[in-house]
């Protein structure tokens, strides 16, 4: 079904659904599909599409924090794959007597959604007094921003703008923030490494 787009890979039946899952010119909702942007960009396109058309991505390292004076949207490179971190907020809304605005921070992998069951993120934010921390899930470039809102998948990351700005802004109007990208395979392998030595250490007691 990819043809079209550009794929020449042939397979035999069995792994051809498998292929198409991770195929490079398969079909992805736009990044900033929340902003009204409905278009289906071929997946090594999606960087190119958002920056083209929505914003630049500043690029950040792995787990470092970054002062900035607005929600950015950044890229972090790590092993050879990338992560973008998005946000966006609500319209306002009544609750009660009072008109409240959402923000909601996500995680994407430009990859497949097999690949982004591997990787979880942490998000800090840094303020005068407090500090807060989201651990959550990443998600595949995939997933609409519609189906993980709805999900409750762990893979949105939800403040009330006022209360955000109360909490996290400084004297300067800045926020300070670091984003940390977990590779639980690799975790999961320490682990073991570990419990391994420790045996060894066991058996030689």
């Amino acid at each position: 079904k990819n043809a079209k787009n550009g794929c020449k890979e042939a397979f035999d039946e069995n792994a051809l659904e498998e292929h198409e899952s991770d195929c490079v010119y398969r079909l992805v909702p736009c990044i900033a599909n929340e902003f009204g942007c409905n278009e289906k960009v071929i997946f090594q396109n999606v960087i190119q599409h958002y920056e083209h058309k929505h914003a630049t991505l500043i690029p950040m390292d792995n787990n470092t924090k970054r002062v900035a004076s607005k929600m950015s949207h950044v890229k972090i490179d790590l092993n050879g794959k990338h992560f973008i971190l998005t946000c966006t907020s609500s319209k306002k809304f009544k609750c009660g007597t009072k008109e409240l605005c959402l923000l909601f921070q996500r995680v994407y992998l430009i990859g497949s959604p097999k690949e982004a069951k591997h990787f979880a993120f942490t998000l800090k934010f840094f303020g005068p007094n407090s500090t807060n921390v989201y651990t959550g899930k990443v998600a595949a470039v995939d997933e609409s921003y519609e189906s993980l809102f709805a999900s409750g998948s762990g893979k949105v990351c939800t403040f009330e703008l006022q209360a955000f700005r109360n909490q996290f802004l400084n004297e300067d109007g800045k926020y300070e923030y670091s984003l940390e990208i977990r590779n639980l395979k690799e975790e999961v392998k320490d682990e073991n490494v570990d419990s391994g030595a420790s045996d060894i250490e066991d058996s030689n007691e």
